[in-house]
């Protein structure tokens, strides 16, 4: 497997390459969610270019050298202790610094290197514009799946029996990129816990539909169709070989009700479809993903195929 992780080497400040690393990404984590070994994995740090900053630093005489350099080594020095940690686990790694806009270049460089996942990682300390601003972008727009780390519970995932937590949109394409993505992760289909949820957006109905009294009916005839989309679900991710499935319809707002059931289920990992059914639906999961990545306690998979 190719395995892309964009790291954001400014989340840490500790001087301390080999701490910095481990602050910044928690390869356990990646580990018990993806199959390292035998993987490609390639480490990224994208340097922002802030030209007229740096103008202005050239300007000062007493300035030793370009900030750039400085910022660019530091950097490849953290990636180079990652690339250890990576190693432990049998993965193969490179790495890569490139300047560019993030978003942009986390794309380029996936492309390039045939990634099938996509990982942001946050660190354990910071609170980041990078995944606050650039993993919103990249979960949109990205052509693979997307692995948002997020720090914490790593009692979850020392053991098999894995709690997930995933969110369908009601299309086959949905449940196609959901299959595909939970194929690239490292699941005991025996002991791992599927809670598959599909909300029936009653927002949506009230705002399209007239009279008021024909939203009742609506809604009940599209809570119906979504208990025959989630036991095809449940069908198709059993037939998969995944034993434990839960199946949860909802009605209220996507976003809120998956990340309630998370909750109430103490789901270690979110899973999201992200292709919907056409380009209205593709839209709306569009911002169902943002809100849920922005909001999950917990690491997050927007699945595409």
């Amino acid at each position: 497997m190719n395995i892309l992780v964009a790291i954001d080497v400014a989340q840490s400040t500790n001087k301390d390459e080999a701490k910095a690393a481990k602050e910044l990404v928690e390869v356990e984590k990646v580990a018990a969610l993806l199959p390292l070994d035998q993987s490609q994995v390639t480490l990224l740090y994208v340097k922002e270019e802030l030209p007229s900053f740096e103008q202005v630093l050239k300007a000062q005489a007493d300035f030793p050298e370009d900030l750039s350099h400085v910022v660019e080594r530091r950097a490849a020095k953290i990636l180079d202790a990652v690339k250890k940690n990576f190693e432990k686990f049998g993965a193969t790694v490179k790495c890569e610094i490139v300047s560019g806009p993030p978003a942009q270049m986390i794309e380029t460089v996936g492309k390039d290197n045939q990634a099938q996942v996509v990982v942001l990682a946050q660190s354990k300390h910071h609170d980041s514009l990078f995944l606050s601003r650039v993993s919103h972008h990249v979960a949109r727009h990205s052509p693979v799946s997307v692995l948002l780390l997020r720090p914490g519970k790593e009692a979850a995932f020392a053991t098999s029996e894995r709690s997930v937590t995933i969110g369908l949109d009601g299309s086959n394409q949905c449940l196609e990129s959901i299959g595909k993505t939970l194929d690239l992760l490292a699941l005991d289909r025996e002991k791992a816990q599927l809670h598959l949820t599909y909300v029936v957006n009653v927002s949506k109905i009230i705002a399209s539909v007239t009279p008021f009294s024909f939203v009742t009916a609506m809604q009940e005839n599209l809570m119906m169709e979504g208990e025959v989309y989630l036991a095809s679900a449940q069908k198709h991710l059993g037939d998969a070989g995944f034993k434990k499935i839960t199946l949860n319809l909802k009605a209220g707002r996507p976003d809120a009700e998956i990340l309630k059931l998370a909750h109430e289920k103490s789901s270690d990992l979110i899973v999201i479809g992200a292709q919907g059914g056409g380009a209205i639906k593709h839209f709306l999961m569009g911002h169902i993903c943002e809100r849920v990545v922005s909001q999950a306690p917990v690491s997050t998979v927007v699945a595409r195929h």
